[in-house]
């Protein structure tokens, strides 16, 4: 039968190319950091052909039960494929087993709001969010034990 037979030997290539440059950068940031809690702002530009100027801040919190939280934003003027405005978000709660053993259970989002999703005459789509690339929802667990 050789109707599932292939050549073994059969190569298939695909080339990205690309021009990397590197532009100065200047930032500011500073934070706000309590016990429990801390709060991040940042700005800066990046000095590229056309000014990446942005302006961003997030807060993380670790709450009672186990609970921590993270959100925050960052927003760009002329964004790109690298440097795009972003919303996300995540949560965990840490449940204790025993002395030495804890089971994390996490959820996060990212939404890109604007980032660009071509390389060159290519559009990235990566299953199963082939409609939304820009942005993964994520869920997990993890057993720390010992």
């Amino acid at each position: 039968m050789t109707s599932l037979s292939q050549d073994v030997n059969f190569v298939r290539e695909s080339v990205y190319l690309e021009k990397v440059s590197y532009y100065p950068h200047l930032s500011l940031t500073s934070n706000r950091t309590g016990l429990e809690d801390m709060f991040r702002y940042y700005a800066g530009a990046i000095a590229s052909e056309e000014v990446k100027a942005y302006l961003g801040a997030d807060y993380t919190a670790k709450a009672a039960g186990g609970w921590n939280f993270r959100i925050g934003g960052l927003g760009y003027l002329n964004p790109d494929r690298d440097y795009y405005s972003q919303l996300w978000g995540n949560a965990s709660k840490t449940i204790r087993l025993g002395k030495k053993a804890n089971l994390v259970l996490a959820t996060g989002l990212n939404y890109a709001i604007d980032r660009e999703t071509k390389i060159g005459d290519v559009t990235r789509a990566f299953p199963p969010l082939a409609r939304w690339p820009r942005s993964p929802v994520l869920t997990g667990a993890l057993l720390l034990w010992g």
